[in-house]
């Protein structure tokens, strides 16, 4: 099909929009304000400030793929290196027991500035995630341990090895634990990233059992740990520190990934909870949302994080943009090796005047369109250069990955020169100004030397800081309000509470204020006077912020009674929509108050006569599960009103219809005019039902004959049949004439070009989800035509078509499914699952069936390798349609700008981390390669079925899984009897079956562009 010019300058248009508008919302990026120029290092190109220059200091036989680095007491780098075999790729596990990497030194003989001479102090090690000198002694993370080893003669080879610390998992991509580093305290801190249980001492004493992502330290010579901070981050790996002591940290996964957004760096605040939500954070203290991170920064996966106080003068940067920081104070720069974006990003960060919280600015320093430059660490020498550490292209555990031959791809270490001043970094005096007694430098002048003794007394409890906390409390520097709280909270709050409430309502506008201050109350006030606190907020019938701070604090200790009942109601009426979902939350989370708070709400609506206000219908919507809410709602609400009841269906999301609702709605549907016909075809979609549900079909069954009646044009009258039957509960049943107008509609391809051809398609398949194929006719046109199923249709047109198939059926099903390309796509348990009540032959027929067609390649390099020799010059704009196609179906679950779906990686710049050969890998085996991320669940129910998606969210109540591409559903925990990861990719396999060789090849050109 040839393309008129207009269409094809429209495609480039949204191309380019889609990936301008996506880079722009994930990194906020700056444009550079210096010239930069171009300098070749080898095979590897890189742009950098023309003011800086850059050199590789390492050479290939000194230093292959290094992974961390440290520099030691004697000038020396200490660094772990990777000795990997990209043919064997051993796991973690197998590693724990081949135990191939070590530990390497490199020394600077002649002083040149480049290394000369190597030396392994260390060998057989599982895979080490970092390394740490201190003295004698280098500390290795190597998961599930952090090792000491110990040099004892002095000749630089390390032959005492301990345990220094043992963490006890290990998980899939090693992830349990990054670092260790020496923090400016003197303890040693590590992270643990993956979601595996810990069990732990700790300094408070308390039982500490956790699986979420955790900033740990420990005194180097062992006892209890203490927990700096918490997250749902997969991958906290780097920690950078200012000169006052406090602390940064650059991690994956900060949030779900959406338009972009995912990698960021953030302000490790004592206590604070970081990440994407995630039921590992269940039971963590919550002192608001969760924090956000100072810098976005994409799919970067970053590696590498240090600060500096100051940079050389030729770098001019202008004032912060944001109109919020053009008054705020410089706190120095970060700076973070990107691995996915094979980039250094210098971050400037900022205070407002007053204000707790980081700002940040982000720059692009140093970056190289080589695929396999991985920069995974970043140091700063004693003549003020950057030492850049690159991994190079061996790295293939979890989402980065790399199949360059390693003969070229290996790493080493670079030296960035111009980018720092001469003069020592600040903390030296700040360190200096410990040596006298921390009380004494808590009031000293310089606020940076105030607030790092305030670190101090805050870590080893100084009952004697109290007074001078108390007098920090009230300080015109937040920061120091901030250090004072910490302190507080940890000695044990006592006649400071008042002040501290005072500090949560003036403050309510600095996040990281009164998240320090509302942590403080829960570590350390005591719960008579918060309950006092509460009592009188109570009393006084006003709302403020500390309030809800006080139901916070209680509501965590498990003190919150059912007399606060109608003040947590006031919280989630509030206009204030942050209050208002902390209320809501807590109601939800006391189903036992449901009479009260319901009788509370009439006798509100009563009196005001006012409809249900959002809130309340939310409200009404999470305890949708408890009988007497649901009843209630039914008699209530459900009597003559749609709009509350498309409203209230609107907002149950994910959780089930309950079956008292069934009657009232079908009565509701039936009466219901043609202009309300959209409102409920929203309401209804994607709903789950519970019970009875034949009054639902029949109400919807007599729309569907209104409609075909009705005096509508044909395209109208169609589509709104498709609309009607697409939200029909699952297994309806319809007479022979729409099932195969469905059916017609479904197996017509799809014309790319015309969006409303491919929008009825969808919906016709939405719509056979729901149904029952009953007719002979309906069966036979489906197996003649199956062949025009796409990847993720031919799922839903089996399960149609099972529901009340004889075996005689089944087995001629299964011969037109055998000749489909698409048959390997298919999920083994899923579709077995369909055939459960089958006999026992026609079950072992198609279990043999679907794993001859899902057998997972043995040689999938091989094959990679000779698709690679196949494929043509391709058309990015070309590539454009055929990942929107429904042959393909990418846009259904993967994102490029604003276009597509949200269940798989965003797109948006997988050509600046992915080679030709990773995409067309990742195509042709999805299984082969799957990012942590995104693995999906496999799940058993009690009743036999078989379901399997990628977990968007869980609770101890409830687990929702992303099961399509448009399609959620929320399980209760109580229906699963088993539940188990699962190898196979959610993203179907076999599309070099689908396509041809050039929409193969324009896809791939495509997915390179998207830079």
């Amino acid at each position: 099909m040839i393309m008129n010019s207009q269409a094809l300058k429209l495609c480039k248009s949204l191309i380019c929009l889609a990936l301008f508008v996506c880079n722009a919302l994930a990194q906020d990026i700056q444009i550079a304000p210096w010239k930069t120029k171009r300098v070749q290092i080898d095979s590897i190109a890189f742009s950098i400030p023309e003011f800086c220059s850059i050199e590789k200091v390492t050479s290939d036989e000194l230093c292959t793929w290094p992974i961390a680095a440290t520099f030691a007491p004697d000038g020396s780098i200490v660094f772990a290196e990777s000795v990997w075999n990209i043919k064997a790729k051993e796991t973690v596990q197998q590693q724990l027991v081949s135990r191939p990497h070590r530990i390497v030194r490199l020394r600077d003989t002649d002083k040149d500035g480049k290394f000369d001479q190597r030396q392994v102090v260390a060998d057989k090690l599982s895979f080490p995630e970092g390394v740490l000198c201190i003295g004698q002694d280098i500390y290795v993370t190597a998961p599930p341990e952090i090792w000491k080893f110990t040099d004892s003669d002095g000749d630089g080879v390390c032959e005492k090895r301990e345990v220094w610390f043992d963490g006890t998992t290990l998980t899939g991509c090693a992830n349990d634990l990054h670092g260790p580093w020496l923090g400016p305290d003197g303890w040693i801190y590590w992270a643990k990233a993956a979601f595996a249980e810990q069990s732990h001492e700790i300094l408070s004493k308390q039982a500490w059992k956790s699986k979420a992502s955790h900033l740990y330290r420990r005194h180097p010579d062992g006892g209890p740990i203490d927990p700096v901070m918490t997250g749902g981050m997969d991958n906290l790996v780097d920690i950078a520190w200012l000169p006052n002591g406090d602390r940064f940290f650059c991690a994956t996964f900060l949030h779900h990934p959406r338009h972009g957004f995912r990698d960021g760096i953030g302000a490790a605040t004592y206590g604070a909870l970081f990440g994407k939500p995630h039921a590992v954070l269940d039971g963590h203290p919550r002192t608001g949302p969760l924090m956000s991170p100072t810098a976005e920064l994409g799919p970067a996966a970053p590696a590498g994080l240090m600060h500096l106080g100051s940079l050389s003068p030729e770098v001019a940067l202008p004032k912060a943009s944001d109109p919020d920081a053009t008054d705020g104070i410089s706190q120095g720069y970060l700076l973070c090796a990107q691995f996915n974006l094979h980039q250094i990003s210098l971050h400037p960060l900022f205070k407002k005047h007053n204000q707790a919280h980081y700002q940040a600015i982000s720059y692009p320093l140093v970056s190289s369109d080589r695929i396999d430059f991985h920069p995974v660490d970043l140091l700063l020498d004693s003549d003020a250069s950057i030492l850049i550490v690159d991994t190079g292209g061996w790295y293939d555990l979890c989402c980065p990955s790399s199949g360059t031959d390693q003969r070229v791809a290996t790493g080493g270490i670079y030296r960035l020169k111009g980018l720092c001043p001469d003069s020592p970094d600040r903390r030296i005096s700040i360190q200096q100004a410990m040596d006298s007694h921390v009380i004494a430098a808590m009031s000293d002048p310089d606020p940076s030397v105030a607030i790092f003794a305030c670190h101090l007394a805050s870590l080893h409890r100084i009952q004697d800081a109290r007074p001078k906390a108390a007098e920090l409390l009230v300080s015109p520097n937040a920061s120091l309000r901030r250090s004072a709280a910490e302190i507080l909270g940890r000695i044990g709050i006592e006649s400071e509470l008042p002040e501290i409430l005072n500090q949560i309502n003036s403050s309510h506008s600095d996040r990281t204020l009164v998240h320090s201050l509302i942590y403080a109350m829960i570590e350390g006030a005591r719960d008579k006077p918060l309950i006092d606190a509460l009592q009188g907020a109570l009393e006084s019938k006003q709302i403020f912020a500390s309030t809800s701070a006080l139901v916070r604090v209680l509501e965590h200790r498990g003190k919150l009674t059912h007399q606060y009942g109608d003040l947590v109601l006031q919280l989630a009426l509030t206009d204030d929509l942050e209050t208002s979902e902390f209320g809501l939350s807590v109601l939800e989370a006391h189903p036992q108050w449901s009479k009260s708070i319901l009788d509370a709400v009439a006798q509100r609506m009563d009196n005001t006569k006012s409809p249900l206000s959002e809130p309340l219908l939310a409200l009404l919507a999470r305890w949708s599960d408890k009988p007497e809410v649901a009843n209630w709602v039914a008699e209530k609400w459900f009597a003559n009103s749609d709009s509350v009841a498309t409203n209230l269906l609107s907002k149950l999301e994910t959780k089930p219809i309950p079956e008292t609702w069934n009657t009232p709605i079908a009565k509701l549907i039936e009466q219901s005019s043609e202009n309300q016909a959209s409102n409920w075809q929203t309401a209804l979609q994607n709903r789950f039902w519970k019970g009875d549900t034949r009054a639902i079909q029949q109400a919807i069954v007599s729309k569907l004959r209104k409609t075909a009646k009705s005096e509508m044009p044909a395209e109208s009258k169609n589509l709104n049949v498709l609309q009607w039957a697409a939200v029909m509960p699952k297994g309806s049943e319809v007479n022979e004439s729409i099932e195969l107008a469905m059916l017609k509609e479904a197996l017509v391809p799809a014309d790319q070009d015309a969006q409303d051809s491919k929008a009825r398609r969808e919906l016709a398949w939405q719509s056979l989800s729901k149904l029952t194929l009953k007719s002979p006719s309906s069966r036979e046109l489906l197996v003649n035509q199956i062949a025009h199923c796409g990847p993720l249709e031919l799922p839903i047109a089996i399960e149609s078509f099972t529901k009340s198939s004889t075996p005689e059926q089944d087995l001629q099903l299964l011969d037109a499914v055998s000749k489909l390309p698409g048959a390997k796509t298919l999920s083994v348990d899923g579709i077995l699952g369909k055939f459960k009540d089958r006999p026992a032959e026609i079950q072992k027929r198609w279990r043999e069936s679907l794993e001859s067609w899902t057998q997972p390649d043995q040689d999938v390099q091989d094959k990679v390798q000779q698709w690679l020799g196949k494929l043509k010059d391709g058309d990015p704009k070309q590539g454009y349609h055929v990942f929107r196609s429904s042959k393909a179906a990418c846009s259904a679950c993967h994102q490029v700008g604003y276009v597509g779906g949200n269940v798989g990686p965003v797109l948006s710049k997988i050509g600046q981390s992915r080679s030709k050969r990773d995409l067309l890998e990742a195509i042709l085996f999805p299984s082969a390669r799957l990012e942590q991320a995104y693995r999906t669940t496999k799940l058993q129910l009690q009743d036999g079925e078989v379901v399997q998606g990628l977990v968007v969210s869980e609770s101890a109540k409830e687990l929702v899984l992303q099961t399509a591409a448009d399609k959620r559903r929320s399980i209760d925990v109580n229906e699963i009897e088993l539940r188990e990861p699962s190898n196979i990719s959610i993203m179907p396999a076999g599309l070099e079956s689908q396509l041809s060789v050039q929409e193969l090849s324009d896809l791939i050109a495509f997915l390179e562009s998207a830079r």
